[in-house]
């Protein structure tokens, strides 16, 4: 639900502020045009006012001055500067002589002598300096002689000039600018609100109860319906929508309904699987056993002897898959493999003669060749049952170590001759496991030594076995755990 608020919030927020930025854009354009339109309606107003007022004042400084009314003159001058936008006002004679003022001065004024002259001469008709940015607005005209006089042949007896302050002029119209800022941020933020509202109401609202449901639906919650009627506007969307929730609730109760068969179903499947499984299991290990027990009929060995190796080789399996060199071959699966097809190690002692196998004393060299034999008789007898049993990963570790638990590490074993590695793991473990057993069990030729005399033997050697005859790794093992081999023989002794 927290993703979906996410969502809606950051959907909301962005419609939210593009309709800010629109609204802004639009309140920031109309503030410059309005700014650009005030500059300029100030600058043409202040123009045309203060042109108003010159003309007016010419014809009345043209008589005053004629009619030698100065005293007049004077008043009209600090009327017409009495205006707050007026700076100051000056009238000239002919002789460029200061007659009147807004400060009340009379006499020699000789600034901008060069345009009096101008406007006295006829050369220009008026002077006009503006300069928005420093407020700055001067402008000036000739007082010409009223009716026909011979004062003056051009007709100019005098110059008005008027100076205006146009940062007071700025300042009543920026107040206006501002007063309305002020109205178009109003009316656009009230605006902004209203659309926003709007939005929410009628946008967001029903957008808000699909999300809801969706989130319900994602949960399972199929019979979660929205509203068709409240929301006019969304009502074939919300309409499509309740009809895909119901079609989809339908669907789900046919996958549960078929669902929970197919849970029965495999359930019966897998009981039959297991029966069948363990049935499997037992034939192949009563099978193994009996091919064993074919072997023990015509050998001195005990049945006990097979049960010590199996264990011997289970026990060095589990502590070596600890090391990462053999964690990858002697999975749990495999460990259980080879305790199974141990007892097959010398199922090929069941085609050596009884006259070889049954001696009672050492051998000649080629009886030793024939007797060397059952390695290889062990895996052809493997490979004709494998057909049979059926399961060639279980037979697969009863060939190996059938056929190679009597070659050794250092090269010198038989029937191949393998060296190091190019040896079966499942034979190399076997072969310590059978070399182990051999000792410390009692035969016609030889007596039993003890546990302590065969890991001796084993670890240091005796002439006949050497530590070189094992992979370096498992005799390592088999130092560190010879005493459960020690248990393992106690557990299951040969039969008196």
């Amino acid at each position: 639900m927290n993703i979906i608020r996410k969502a809606f919030v950051s959907l909301y927020v962005k419609i939210a502020l593009g309709i800010l930025v629109a609204v802004t854009s639009a309140i920031f354009l109309v503030s410059y045009l309005h700014n650009d339109f005030i500059f300029n309606y100030i600058d043409t107003t202040t123009e045309n006012q203060i042109c108003s007022i010159l003309d007016s004042a010419n014809i009345s400084s043209s008589i005053f001055i004629q009619n030698g009314e100065f005293n007049d003159l004077q008043r009209m001058v600090e009327k017409i500067a009495s205006h707050n936008f007026i700076k100051e006002v000056k009238v000239y004679d002919k002789n460029k002589k200061i007659i009147a003022s807004g400060t009340g001065y009379k006499g020699d004024d000789n600034s901008g002598s060069k345009i009096l002259d101008e406007l006295l001469n006829g050369q220009i008709l008026e002077y006009k300096k503006s300069n928005f940015s420093e407020n700055v607005f001067d402008m000036a005209i000739p007082i010409n002689e009223v009716g026909y006089s011979s004062i003056q042949e051009n007709g100019i007896i005098g110059v008005l000039c008027i100076k205006v302050d146009l940062g007071s002029v700025k300042g009543f119209f920026k107040h206006l600018h501002y007063d309305f800022l002020k109205t178009i941020f109003t009316i656009g933020a009230l605006f902004l609100s209203g659309i926003i509202s709007l939005l929410s109401f009628k946008l967001f609202t029903p957008i808000s109860k699909l999300y809801k449901a969706a989130q319900a639906i994602s949960e399972g919650d199929y019979r979660h319906v929205v509203d068709e009627y409240s929301e006019r506007e969304f009502y074939p969307i919300i309409k499509g929508f309740n009809n895909m929730t119901e079609k989809i609730r339908t669907r789900d109760e046919e996958l549960k309904s078929l669902h929970k068969k197919l849970e029965d179903h495999n359930e019966h499947l897998e009981t039959i699987v297991t029966e069948r499984t363990s049935e499997l299991k037992l034939t192949q290990d009563i099978t193994i056993r009996s091919l064993a027990n074919l072997a023990e009929t015509r050998d001195n060995e005990t049945g006990s002897h097979i049960f010590r190796t199996q264990h011997y080789v289970e026990t060095l399996a589990e502590y070596l898959k600890e090391n990462p060199k053999f964690s990858e071959e002697l999975m749990s699966k495999n460990i259980e493999l080879m305790f199974r097809s141990a007892p097959l190690h010398d199922i090929g002692k069941v085609g050596i003669p009884d006259n070889i196998l049954l001696k009672p004393f050492g051998l000649t060299k080629e009886e030793f060749e024939i007797m060397k034999k059952h390695t290889t008789y062990g895996k052809e007898t493997i490979e004709k049952s494998e057909k049979f049993i059926g399961n060639k990963s279980l037979l697969s570790f009863a060939k190996e170590i059938a056929f190679s638990h009597h070659e050794k590490w250092n090269g010198s074993g038989y029937p191949e001759g393998l060296v190091g590695e190019e040896i079966p793991l499942s034979a190399r473990i076997m072969a310590i496991a059978d070399v182990y057993d051999a000792l410390v069990s009692q035969r016609p030729y030889k007596k039993a030594f003890t546990h302590d005399e065969a890991v001796r033997i084993i670890l240091e050697g005796d002439g006949r076995t050497s530590p070189e005859h094992f992979d370096p790794d498992i005799l390592t093992a088999f130092s560190k755990i010879h005493h459960k081999f020690d248990e393992i023989h106690k557990k299951h002794p040969d039969e008196e």
